[in-house]
């Protein structure tokens, strides 16, 4: 199920930066119907979801990654 939405997701995204509007690649997951594990990628700005389906909801973020040292 990533595929699909991390693509959108990553292309809105670029799109949003080349126009001055910040946004934040979200990523989670969670276990499907068989147990096996799902993903799925959105885009939000300030906890407000741009981008993605509303059953973003039943995944559990993961830790954000902004690219700095610590």
């Amino acid at each position: 199920m990533l595929g699909n939405c991390l693509a959108v997701a990553l292309t809105t995204k670029l799109l949003l930066a080349m126009a001055g509007h910040p946004s934040l690649l979200r990523i989670g997951v969670a276990k499907d119907e068989s147990g096996r594990l799902a993903a799925h990628a959105w885009l939000e700005d300030r906890g407000t979801i741009l981008i993605g389906s509303p059953e973003h909801d039943r995944y559990t973020p993961l830790p954000i990654f902004d690219g700095a040292q610590e």
